[in-house]
């Protein structure tokens, strides 16, 4: 079936126009709040991710990449979020923003994977291939069930009951499973050894605030403004953790008890 050109430029004009009749009604205090605090999240995100770089040169850690690698993910789904906040803030031209909520969906898994390979080696090397395996399988099915979705047709496939079931319960293991990993080894070794014990916490503590933020956000593109800037609040503290556990200040130091 033939394409018709001047019925798709008058349709996708047409939500335009929609869109930005709609927008300065959407745009609150609120909103606005909110969206500072997405601007600081990415903004912070990049000095996050330069110190992560400038400690991987000097020490060459092949785990310090495979944490910086995931926080490049992790920054396409925020640049995505940042996409929809400021370009599709109101409930028009929906199929486009549900394809790239689901792109930024997929993005946050591939980094909440990498992340979760990061846990491994970290707490647990010896169970690196198996727990990895596991966490790759589930995000395999989740990735091509959000695929499928978006071929079929965004946005009601989405709310399709058996995808429904599918995506939470592939996506609750990518999610959980790496913070659990790191506050099951806090626990185990508090004992023997308190400053990796809180270190370990603190790792636990940045990745169970990021999942949720960003899982949230992606999962509420449509959900109240209050909502949503209550859990853009979340992604400021993540990036924060992610900073300090990073950056290694005294403070921090002596807080823990660590020693270099």
């Amino acid at each position: 079936m033939a394409f018709n050109l001047e019925y798709i430029w008058k349709s996708f004009s047409d939500d335009i126009m929609k869109m930005l009749t709609g927008y300065m009604g959407f745009i609150t205090p609120l909103w606005i709040v909110g969206t500072i605090i997405l601007a600081i999240d990415l903004f912070l995100g990049i000095y996050c991710m330069y110190i992560i770089m400038k400690k991987y040169r000097e020490t060459e850690d092949i785990n310090t990449l495979i944490f910086f690698t995931s926080g490049l993910s992790l920054f396409i789904s925020l640049g995505i979020l940042t996409v929809l906040n400021f370009a599709f803030p109101t409930s028009y031209m929906t199929e486009l923003r549900q394809s790239l909520a689901i792109t930024g969906l997929l993005s946050a898994v591939t980094s909440m994977t990498i992340l979760d390979l990061f846990a491994f080696r970290s707490t647990y090397p010896e169970h690196v291939k198996l727990l990895t395996a596991f966490v790759v399988i589930l995000s395999v099915i989740f990735a091509g069930a959000s695929i499928w979705a978006g071929i079929e047709g965004p946005p009601s496939i989405m709310y399709h009951p058996t995808l429904l079931i599918i995506s939470y319960c592939t996506l609750i293991g990518p999610a959980a499973i790496g913070p659990a990993i790191f506050f099951y080894y806090a626990i185990k070794v508090k004992k023997e050894d308190k400053p990796k014990s809180d270190l370990s916490f603190t790792f636990g503590l940045g990745l169970l605030l990021a999942v949720i933020s960003v899982i949230s956000e992606l999962g509420m593109i449509s959900a109240e403004v209050f909502v949503m800037t209550v859990f853009r609040f979340l992604g400021l503290a993540f990036i924060i953790i992610f900073v300090i556990v990073w950056k290694m200040p005294d403070w921090y130091k002596r807080m823990i008890g660590w020693s270099d």
